[in-house]
């Protein structure tokens, strides 16, 4: 009888248990929903971070320019060991890219956007069949006056 009781006893135990952590599960979710203007990456191990933000201004498909800010813009590049982002406005919203493989340079895709730099040039594109030629961004240097531009 008593190992009976003993059984029940873990039973409910796993039960309250399994129960804790189904709400505590649903809580993380629900917290995770709300509009956030930040992320946070966490690296282990840790590692140095380096950021790089240069300005550019691009030309080209006038289609592929309107989903870029007008004018010149900056990207921020951000790499941590195997890490590399590039994190550029697109259609009005914050888009962070990955570093992917590639022959030359360093390429860098989010949803159907790819962004490819070597040197001071990047291209712009959208992975689409039809997409037809990328933009041409030149990286641009800013005077120290700041009044100044420069295209490098």
């Amino acid at each position: 009888m008593q190992k009976g009781l003993s059984w029940r006893h873990a039973v409910i135990a796993g039960s309250i248990l399994c129960s804790t952590l189904m709400v505590g599960n649903a809580k993380a979710q629900e917290e995770t929903r709300e509009p956030q203007s930040s992320l946070s990456i966490p690296l282990a191990p840790a590692v140095a971070v380096q950021k790089e933000t240069p300005v550019y201004h691009c030309t080209g498909s006038h289609s592929l320019l309107q989903k870029l800010p007008a004018g010149d813009f900056p990207v921020t590049y951000l790499n941590a060991g195997a890490v590399s982002l590039a994190v550029l406005p697109v259609e009005g919203q914050t888009l962070v890219f990955t570093n992917v493989m590639s022959a030359s340079g360093a390429k860098y895709v989010a949803d159907r956007f790819v962004w490819w730099t070597k040197g001071q040039q990047a291209f712009f594109s959208e992975d689409q069949a039809d997409a037809g030629s990328p933009s041409v961004c030149e990286e641009v240097k800013l005077s120290h006056t700041g009044t100044e531009k420069q295209t490098r």
